[in-house]
């Protein structure tokens, strides 16, 4: 459970550095040595080894266990931009598609493809994930598929509904952030947020709660967990400018820690 939660936090972390959408922000796989560049502005960030964009960012949310992530699945949406289609993922990060022999594949991960149906809707095939996820004309997510188009996951406009029928409902305040879950059973879990909309409280109603605390540039810097004795998550950055900064280091509860380094290069 542990290294679940430096993980998830690793992916929430990583998507609060770096801008939502920015035409100057480019990320490319290196075909030979697999290292994502992150280019932003005329700077060049190479990753290696904890690749964050490719693989952390699928884990969700640091409340996954909550249902928030599942909530999160409301925000998916396919998006176009002139000529160029973007994919916008459970957890916000953008995906830019580009035409190779007639498909639509994205110019990050290889193993994703977006398909325009005749009807003007959208279907995403993921085959990391093994998912097809569907969307209606408007670009908003309405069903989630296994590869075999069995068994979907239904998207509705306040909830998910599960192939066995259960329907876990979420409650929205007017900013779109979700304030309310109510899972299978009825139990009710609780969120709250910042002036900056950063999520600072979630509480579970069997008294399990998560606290989060950021830096004056709005970086996630701490979260508490548990029930009577909380244990504590810290993260450090380098630099000093929010767009540019960089996990450094996640200290966890006992001997948990993650060190994180990177490769800079200069140049287009």
């Amino acid at each position: 459970m542990k290294t679940f939660k430096i993980l998830a936090i690793t992916a929430l972390l990583a998507l609060s550095v770096w801008p939502f959408f920015n035409p100057d922000l480019r990320q490319n796989v290196d075909e030979q040595s697999g290292e994502l560049r992150v280019r932003f502005s005329e700077r060049i960030f190479t990753y290696s080894g904890m690749d964050i964009f490719s693989r952390m960012y699928s884990v969700g949310t640091f409340t996954g266990s909550f249902g928030a992530g599942f909530a999160s699945l409301l925000d998916m949406k396919v998006l176009k931009r002139g000529s160029v289609y973007y994919l916008k993922d459970a957890n916000g990060f953008i995906t830019e598609f580009k035409e190779i022999n007639g498909k639509l594949v994205s110019r990050f991960r290889g193993n994703l493809f977006l398909t325009k149906e005749s009807n003007n809707s959208y279907k995403v095939r993921d085959f990391a994930t093994k998912r097809i996820y569907s969307f209606n004309t408007a670009g908003s997510i309405s069903a989630i598929y296994n590869l075999d188009l069995k068994r979907p996951v239904v998207i509705m406009a306040d909830g998910v509904k599960f192939p066995n029928g259960q329907i876990m409902r979420f409650v929205k305040n007017e900013l779109g952030l979700v304030t309310q879950i109510t899972d299978f059973s009825g139990r009710i879990y609780s969120y709250s947020y910042n002036e900056n909309l950063c999520l600072t409280n979630a509480q579970a109603i069997d008294g399990y709660h998560e606290m989060y605390t950021y830096d004056s540039l709005g970086r996630l810097c701490g979260i508490s967990f548990g029930k009577e004795s909380p244990e504590h998550i810290s993260v450090e950055y380098t630099g000093e400018s929010r767009d540019l900064s960089q996990i450094k280091r996640i200290s966890g509860p006992g001997a948990i820690e993650r060190i994180f380094t990177y490769q800079e290069t200069t140049g287009s």
